[in-house]
């Protein structure tokens, strides 16, 4: 068999193979130590029988000072040796002389049970070696079956988890065969319950990139039409200057011309400020939403002097980032809100007003732009932040991304966003929640 590096089949089967060998040695020690024990047990009864016995029978032939192996015995390492006493004891037993007790001998550690009689001493002796090897025999015999089955045991691991892997493997297979455009979801049937949370992010992922690429198609399309109308206005404007007869004309024709730069610089950093809103967010850091404002505010406020609009902003005093903080891009939000207050400044009359109101709850900061134009019909509010969407109104003008721009940077920073009627100005209220408990902005 053979894994690639990060194998979870192969981390799997090799963690499981460590536990089984770790779970056989801990077993195999278990039963080396109570196989001893039972030997041990076993082995001093025996021992003690075999000293009985030997004081009932008449140990005729057996040679004083030396060692018989007993018969029958060869196999557990017992040998007998008796040894007659100088002086006759009382027929009471000495019982300090009696019993079992470990003796060294030539490196060798034997077992020793002693019987005291009358006349006689007898010892039965055993080698502890052959308790050991009794033992370890013993447990043996027990860990045996678990040795033979642990290769088929690694054999029915390594099948049911590749079994259980099977459905990634289709998964990747499926995803390799696919051409680029195509983001249909992967196939969840028989995936397993553990791996199906997986899969289903996948699938999600897929429907993000879906409505991206599609999102970036219609933009492309949509670009190019937009692009060709004031390219070719700027042909016509040049023709038009080439024609000119008198100043006149050629002042007018260039004032057209210079105009016609204008809108298609104006389109081409718009194009640009939604490519930025469009690419993935960096940068986040907290700040205070009132500063902001106050930026996008000297951005604006160029357009408002020239059409002579009037700008009240309502701002709280202690504007400070514990009670008005908020995290995100601060560039993006910046061109989020400049682009919110040009488009009031541009729909409302001249000489009128456009109010700013910030305030604050438990759980969001809203953010009210007001102004005194003729607003947008509630049927036109769906569409109106669509890509190159304009407005009904008789000064729709621009190339119909500023609310767009204003929209993507509102989703990429969770920020609800609503068209509403303006209480204190009549015009459009563009009413902004931004959540000031929430997740991370989308990155």
């Amino acid at each position: 068999m053979k894994f690639r590096a990060h194998s979870l089949r192969a981390h799997l089967l090799a963690t499981l193979a460590a536990a089984i060998t770790l779970t056989t040695l801990i077993q195999a020690g278990f039963a080396y130590r109570v196989a001893l024990d039972e030997v041990g047990q076993i082995s001093d009864f025996h021992m003690e029988r075999f000293a009985h016995a030997a004081y009932r029978r008449i140990m005729a032939g057996a040679e004083e000072g030396t060692y018989i192996e007993m018969p029958g015995s060869g196999d557990r390492g017992f040998w007998l040796m008796v040894n007659s006493l100088k002086a006759p004891l009382p027929p009471q037993l000495p019982t300090a002389e009696t019993g079992f007790s470990s003796r060294l001998s030539d490196g060798h550690t034997y077992r020793v049970f002693t019987l005291c009689t009358a006349t006689q001493k007898i010892e039965v002796v055993q080698d502890m070696a052959a308790r050991s090897l009794e033992a370890s025999r013993v447990a043996f015999r027990t860990t045996l079956p678990v040795l033979v089955i642990a290769p088929f045991l690694m054999l029915t691991l390594w099948w049911v988890i590749s079994r259980a892997l099977r459905p990634l493997g289709a998964s990747r297979r499926e995803i390799a065969h696919r051409f680029p455009d195509d983001l249909h979801p992967l196939s969840t049937r028989q995936v397993p319950e553990e791996l199906l949370p997986f899969v289903n992010e996948i699938n999600s992922l897929f429907v993000r990139i879906s409505h991206a690429f599609a999102a970036q198609q219609s933009f492309i399309g949509n670009a190019a039409h937009e692009l060709r109308s004031p390219l070719a206005a700027l042909r016509l404007q040049v023709q038009s200057l080439q024609r000119a007869q008198t100043p006149e004309a050629r002042q007018k024709a260039t004032e057209r011309l210079l105009a016609g730069i204008d809108r298609a610089t104006r389109l081409i950093a718009q194009m640009l400020e939604l490519a930025r809103a469009d690419a993935p967010a960096s940068s986040f850091e907290r700040t205070d939403l009132p500063s902001l404002i106050r930026l996008a505010l000297s951005d604006a406020l160029p357009s408002a002097q020239t059409r002579q609009i009037e700008i009240s902003a309502n701002l709280p005093e202690d504007a400070s980032p514990a009670n008005f903080g908020f995290t995100g891009n601060v560039e993006a939000l910046r061109t989020m809100l400049r682009n919110l207050l040009e488009n009031a400044i541009k729909y409302a009359p001249q000489n009128g007003a456009v109010l700013i109101n910030l305030s604050r709850t438990p759980k969001e900061l809203v953010l009210e732009i007001e102004d005194n134009g003729p607003g947008i019909p509630g049927e036109e509010r769906a569409e109106i932040f669509d890509r190159f969407k304009r407005g009904a109104a008789p000064k729709a003008e621009g190339c119909g991304l500023g609310l767009a721009i204003v929209k993507t940077i509102a989703d990429r920073h969770r920020i609800d966003i609503a068209l509403e009627d303006s209480r204190r100005l009549g015009g459009l209220a563009t009413v902004l929640h931004f959540p000031t408990k929430s997740e991370h902005p989308t990155a």
